[in-house]
C-alpha cells in the first residue's frame, strides 16, 4: 500500500504544474485579446477624429462656396442697377 502512495504523489504533483501552465497559457491569451481590442478601439477613435475633420473641412468648403455666391449674386444685382 505504501508503495502505491509513493507512486501516486509525483503524477498528482505534475498535474498541478499542467494545470499552472494551462491557466498561465489561458491568461495570457485573453491578456493578448485584450490589448488587441484596445488597440482597435484606439484604431477606431483615431478614425472618427479623421473623419470628423473630413467633415468640418466639407463643411466650410460648402460655407465658403455659399458666401462666393452669395458675393457673386450681390455683385451681379449691383452691376445691373
Amino acid at each position: 500500500m505504501f508503495a502505491v502512495v509513493l507512486a501516486h504523489q509525483p503524477v498528482a504533483q505534475g498535474l498541478g504544474v499542467g494545470d499552472d501552465h494551462r491557466e498561465r497559457r489561458a491568461q495570457l491569451v485573453a491578456d493578448v485579446g485584450q490589448k488587441l481590442g484596445l488597440h482597435l478601439v484606439d484604431f477606431a477613435q483615431a478614425l472618427v477624429g479623421v473623419l470628423e475633420i473630413l467633415v468640418l473641412e466639407d463643411d466650410l468648403l460648402l460655407e465658403h462656396l455659399a458666401l462666393r455666391d452669395v458675393v457673386h449674386e450681390h455683385l451681379d444685382e449691383g452691376v445691373a442697377s
